[in-house]
């Protein structure tokens, strides 16, 4: 997909695809890191907390993190 959005000059489709997989990696990252002992529940539900706010701060600017958002949440 990234290879025709460059092609066809989306570049602001492919920074989304970026930071949807930055912010998703992030998130197995701390998942990972709570089963393996480095946080403890508290911990590790305070590190999504903090992104989630983050990311709802950012969303005034970038749409479409607001999107990835409605998902995260509908997940939960």
């Amino acid at each position: 997909d990234v290879v025709e959005l460059w092609l066809t000059g989306n570049l602001d489709k492919i920074i989304q695809y970026n930071e949807f997989d930055a912010i998703t990696t992030y998130l197995l990252f701390l998942r990972i890191a709570f089963f393996a002992g480095f946080f403890d529940e508290s911990q590790y539900e305070n590190e999504q907390m903090l992104l989630h706010e983050f990311l709802a701060e950012e969303a005034t600017r970038k749409p479409h993190l607001g999107k990835y958002l409605e998902i995260w949440d509908s997940m939960v």
